[in-house]
């Protein structure tokens, strides 16, 4: 069974920009500091990759199989599973948050 959400276009906007300064007072509170950023989206597309280069950041060898029994907690699209998914493509589109409805 699928629930659907329903969220506000304008406030999601807000919501995203919000988010988006909190991202960047982190990235400047950590700057000149030993660490890495990991993207979700790369892991997805590059796991062995990304695995690799996080291992090699924090020093450690990568010839122990890693595995995890995490699992995505909405396997579901985006469009299936947000009520006013047209609305809110709308109110995305042509913005920096336009990528996150792929």
């Amino acid at each position: 069974m699928i629930i659907l959400i329903r969220v506000s276009p304008l406030l999601i906007r807000r919501r995203l920009k919000k988010l988006t300064a909190q991202v960047a007072d982190v990235r400047q509170a950590l700057c000149g500091s030993n660490h890495i950023e990991v993207f979700y989206e790369d892991l997805r597309q590059s796991r062995d990759q990304e695995i690799e280069r996080i291992l090699q950041h924090l020093g450690l060898h990568s010839d122990i199989p890693l595995t995890s029994n995490l699992l995505k907690l909405n396997p579901d699209k985006l469009e299936d599973i947000l009520q006013n998914y047209a609305e809110v493509a709308v109110a995305l589109r042509g913005t920096e948050f336009e990528r996150y409805l792929d």
